[in-house]
């Protein structure tokens, strides 16, 4: 079984209800965390890896997920543009990236799109996160740097070997249909949160899927009619 958006969004509003009582804070963390360690499971020989946020809080996520990287030895740098005016919007994400930076000495680059920073950016990593946009992005993808940073990533995933993870939802797809517009990445890797969507469907076979985030109960499973994943004991990660 997959979910639909509708019923993804309704998840995440019943589980922050007061009957079940989670924060969005809480859920970023377990989130973030989960996908830190799916992609811990994936690739063994850590190394430097870049962590594409994007605006909303599938970028709060991936910074959490930058954090979490760097505890388990690999070497994270973080691409978040336009940051001091999305902390207006959620002030909870500048108390994410002052951590990864005074705790954790992970570097954060903030500022404003810069196409010659980002290309210098891309073209040293192997491995790329892609926490740009979440399970609400509705394609397409509007003019600006959010498209500018994608085309980067499509050019060169094409011309290199770089292995693509995408957080809960490729960017550029539709959460229901899939790659549905002209510009979407092509991941080699996808973390679903939660519960897998209904677009991990259009995966390619050489993309290893993951389900992280295991903050439903087996009663609350059955209260939206999904069957639960199979977790192993201990462990916060599946690999479907």
């Amino acid at each position: 079984m997959l979910l639909n958006s509708v019923k993804a969004a309704l998840i995440d509003k019943k589980l922050m209800s007061p009957e079940y009582g989670y924060t969005l804070e809480q859920l970023m963390e377990l989130a973030g965390m989960s996908c830190a360690l799916a992609i811990n499971q994936q690739y063994k020989n850590k190394s430097s890896i870049l962590i594409i946020a994007g605006p909303g809080n599938n970028g709060g996520d991936g910074l959490v997920c930058a954090r979490h990287l760097k505890i388990l030895g690999w070497n994270p740098t973080v691409y978040y543009p336009n940051a001091e005016k999305l902390y207006a919007k959620q002030p909870f994400y500048k108390q994410l990236v002052t951590t990864l930076e005074n705790m954790y000495e992970i570097n954060v680059i903030k500022d404003t799109y810069n196409d010659e920073k980002l290309q210098a950016l891309i073209t040293q990593q192997k491995y790329i996160v892609d926490a740009i946009f979440g399970f609400s992005f509705k394609p397409p993808i509007k003019p600006g740097h959010y498209l500018d940073i994608i085309n980067s990533l499509i050019n060169h995933q094409k011309s290199g070997d770089t292995e693509i993870i995408s957080i809960d939802s490729p960017s550029g797809w539709d959460v229901d249909e899939g790659p549905h517009s002209e510009k979407y990445l092509d991941p080699n890797m996808l973390i679903s949160l939660t519960y897998p969507k209904l677009c991990s469907k259009y995966l390619q076979p050489k993309c290893s899927h993951y389900c992280g985030g295991r903050f439903i109960s087996k009663k609350f499973a059955s209260e939206f009619g999904i069957i639960p994943l199979n977790y192993q004991e201990g462990s916060l990660v599946v690999k479907l």
